[in-house]
């Protein structure tokens, strides 16, 4: 009976050495997972392990002072495979709470500035260069016919403020008129737009309305 206890203890103390070295290697990969959220698998089984060897280990020692080779035997065979389950278990969850506090949470994401909206100014009309509308530019068929009417004209106005390009978006309904509007504008100069205090070249509408005041 003695032999096969003393067995059994040589068997489970065995089983301990090398849960203890498989346990400290499984902890060598601690690095790893701390740079892997939720890889904290490797640190709680590396806990078990170390756990479960110093469990028997400890009952091991602890059966040694009972009296008696036989006792000891008797008691190191019970003992080791509980504290083997026992400390594998807490070596469980302490190598879990070991690991997963020190977890570095994800950076978070990076808050891009919105860019800042630009300073600008529209384009105004240039008092030292007066657009060629208004009575004394009334078309003379057009006051004799009784034409009256509003056109809109779509201009682009460069750099420098010279108008460039200029069309009938809307028109008045008398074709005189829509060519007035279109001579009042071209090649004319007005303050043109800016953006960051620098002129730039912008396309508007300009509403112009004929009517006759001596009717």
């Amino acid at each position: 009976m003695g032999t096969k206890y003393r067995l059994s203890v040589k068997t489970a103390a065995l089983v301990a050495l090398v849960f203890l070295l498989a346990g400290c290697a499984q902890f060598q990969t601690w690095e790893d997972s701390l740079q892997q959220p939720r890889e904290w698998d490797g640190c709680a089984l590396g806990g078990a392990l170390i756990g479960a060897a110093v469990g028997g280990i400890a009952a091991y020692f602890t059966a040694d002072q009972t009296g008696g080779d036989t006792n000891r035997d008797n008691v190191k065979a019970v003992y080791i495979p509980i504290f083997t389950i026992v400390g594998g278990g807490l070596g469980a969850v302490a190598g879990h709470y070991i690991c997963d506090p020190i977890i570095p949470p994800p950076p978070p994401a990076p808050v891009v500035a919105a860019p800042a909206p630009k300073a600008s100014t529209p384009i105004k009309m240039d008092p030292k260069h007066p657009l060629k509308i208004g009575e004394e530019y009334y078309p003379d068929a057009s006051k004799r016919a009784n034409e009256e009417g509003r056109c809109t004209v779509q201009v682009t106005v460069a750099a420098d403020g010279r108008i460039t390009n200029e069309s009938i978006q809307t028109s008045s309904g008398f074709p005189r008129l829509d060519d007035a509007c279109l001579k009042g504008v071209h090649g004319q100069r007005v303050i043109p737009a800016t953006e960051d205090g620098k002129p730039v070249e912008k396309t508007v509408s300009i509403p112009i309305v004929w009517k006759l005041t001596g009717k």
